[in-house]
């Protein structure tokens, strides 16, 4: 069966004469598989690599051997818990009422993070003037794009790809918002320079009586060893071979930091 073209638009220069001497032929992710391991090593960028990894994901939608080439590329620009986040219900549940509540046919939206788009989607479909919605990474602002365009809000949202420090109004923003929604919060808080990028956007990007989605945030913690996660992570001995020299390579997924101790 014919397989869906590339946009070669968004092809990476660096393959585009090889991915056209492909273009229109039978399974035509097959002969693109290896570059989803070699060539972003090779020639592309993180996030060309990124971008061709998700492109052939979706003209070889549930392929295994297409998800395991491009795994790497795609993990370099897409935290592990980005899909896990965006599936949380309750916490979508909270925001859109949130935003129903907030939003008015006068208000101009900001968002630092956009994510899948969903909750851009959710303040225009409240009924807002405009929604302008920042996002760094490159392959997360496109997938952003395609999401919004296909629910039918791409005349109500604008998708900024770019680092929100160096967004400013005149340029990116054609004036200052009065709702701001921002969801670069990680579990320690700060890691996402949120302290900052608040400043910045409150500074430049904002108007005095901006209203804040969420305004205010409260940080739990409970102090813990790492080593019951790593104990499910260490191999020791197997089959009756000493294996522990591997065990220095665990890594207990999610914990970026090693555990503190005096």
């Amino acid at each position: 069966m014919h397989q869906a073209a590339l946009d070669l638009e968004g092809v990476p220069k660096a393959i585009r004469s090889f991915v056209e001497a492909f273009q229109g032929r039978p399974d035509f992710a097959a002969p693109l598989r290896p570059y989803a391991v070699s060539t972003p090593a090779a020639k592309l960028e993180k996030s060309e690599a990124a971008h061709l990894a998700a492109r052939l994901r979706r003209i070889a939608p549930g392929n295994p051997y297409v998800q395991t080439l491009t795994k790497s590329a795609i993990r370099r620009c897409v935290p592990f818990w980005h899909s896990t986040i965006i599936r949380a219900e309750r916490r979508n549940a909270v925001y859109d009422q949130a935003l129903r509540s907030l939003v008015t046919p006068e208000t101009t939206v900001l968002e630092i993070g956009t994510g899948s788009g969903i909750f851009a989607m959710m303040a225009a479909h409240a009924g807002a003037r405009h929604v302008y919605t920042i996002e760094m990474e490159p392959v997360i602002a496109a997938a952003a794009r395609e999401n919004i365009r296909r629910n039918g809000y791409a005349d109500k949202i604008t998708v900024i790809n770019r680092d929100a420090a160096a967004v400013s109004v005149s340029k990116e923003l054609p004036r200052r918002c009065d709702l701001f929604v921002r969801k670069i919060m990680s579990n320690d808080l700060l890691a996402e320079r949120v302290l900052l990028l608040v400043i910045h956007a409150r500074a430049e990007l904002l108007t005095p009586d901006v209203l804040h989605l969420s305004d205010r945030i409260e940080v739990r913690g409970l102090l813990i060893s790492e080593d019951r996660f790593l104990e499910n992570l260490r191999v020791g001995t197997q089959a009756g071979f000493d294996l522990s020299a591997i065990d220095a390579l665990a890594v207990a997924v999610g914990l970026r930091n090693p555990p503190i101790r005096d």
